[in-house]
């Protein structure tokens, strides 16, 4: 495949959005003989999202290749999908159509993956773009919405952290098609229209794992995350706590694997939904953590605890089918060197 880079932006009622992302990746400053391109995936818009992004682009006058291709079929994995199967290049750089990459971003990750060549996935950090003021609690909910620094120095944190934010995940086509080829598509869809479910670029990361390839971080990488108002709201916080708690128990069932836990799948949900009811309890009892979190943050995680627990019985025996099928797929497809870098 031929070398360069190409930018996946996935699309659903944008069209408000599209500019200021657009007007970013023209101002990325690039080398001259580094190739890249362009795909904005239109996912089962329902405005004018490509009109608006290809009357835009042609006002920008910019010899970047660009693209826009359609996918009916919503949701975030769906679109990601699409734009993968376009992709000229093995590179993949994804940009959600709320990221406003910095203008060193696309040369600074193609850098970073060409001096790794074991690296399956690299990301950076999010920094917030806030529509009106910042809320008070923002902070400590930061990571909810891809924003802050997942280390405290870049490198690779494959055995540590273990994941980057879905915005502006850089990946390799080539792996990610060797996970396909493999039967490890993973079982979550990403963001559906209003749905607020996630996880998919985490699920990512932990199926790369398990078939041998690193997590890199770059604290040089870095890009803007625009909050509207509304994504401000404590309603909208609950929503967005809720959808990543039902996706979670599924990062979970994956980890089992990825870490090689003895267990016999069966009923593993019933002693994961009272490993969480434990945990509730002694969160409930404990006066240290009172004193260290806000109200809010203690109800968040109570809601984002309970939610789980209500997923795990809701799926019970798909939850250890889903366990049992992909220690079947490990033991039997994947070997257990782990590619480590120099």
């Amino acid at each position: 495949m031929e070398v360069g880079a190409s930018v996946i932006i996935c699309c659903h009622n944008s069209a408000k959005r599209i500019p200021v992302v657009l007007a970013k990746l023209v101002g990325q400053v690039i080398p001259d003989g580094m190739k890249w391109e362009i795909i904005l995936v239109d996912n089962a818009s329902s405005d004018n999202t490509s009109e608006v992004a290809l009357k835009l682009w042609q006002s920008h006058k910019s010899r970047i290749p660009f693209r826009i291709v359609d996918q009916p079929l919503k949701g975030l994995r769906n679109a990601r999908d699409k734009g993968i199967e376009e992709a000229q290049y093995d590179i993949l750089i994804f940009c959600d159509d709320d990221n406003w990459l910095k203008s060193d971003y696309v040369r600074l990750g193609m850098e970073v993956m060409d001096h790794y060549p074991k690296v399956a996935v690299l990301g950076g950090v999010g920094e917030g773009a806030f529509e009106g003021k910042k809320p008070s609690w923002f902070d400590k909910m930061e990571h909810f919405y891809a924003v802050g620094e997942m280390n405290s120095s870049s490198g690779d944190i494959s055995d540590t952290v273990g994941r980057v934010f879905g915005a502006g995940m850089i990946i390799r086509k080539s792996h990610y098609e060797e996970l396909k080829s493999l039967g490890l598509s993973g079982v979550l869809s990403g963001r559906k229209g209003n749905s607020l479910s996630g996880g998919e670029d985490t699920e990512l990361c932990l199926l790369l794992r398990m078939i041998g390839k690193r997590i890199f971080y770059d604290q040089r990488l870095k890009f803007e995350h625009f909050m509207p108002g509304e994504r401000l709201k404590i309603s909208y916080l609950i929503r967005l706590a809720i959808g990543l708690a039902k996706s979670k128990i599924w990062l979970m069932a994956t980890e089992h694997v990825l870490m090689r836990r003895k267990l016999n799948p069966r009923n593993v949900w019933l002693k994961d939904a009272m490993y969480l009811i434990m945990n509730i309890f002694k969160l409930l009892t404990s006066v240290k953590y009172y004193r260290n979190n806000s109200l809010l943050s203690i109800i968040i995680r109570l809601i984002y605890d309970y939610t789980m627990i209500l997923e795990l019985i809701k799926s019970n025996t798909s939850y250890d089918h889903f366990i049992a099928q992909t220690i079947k797929i490990r033991q039997e497809k994947i070997g257990h060197g782990v590619e480590k870098l120099p």
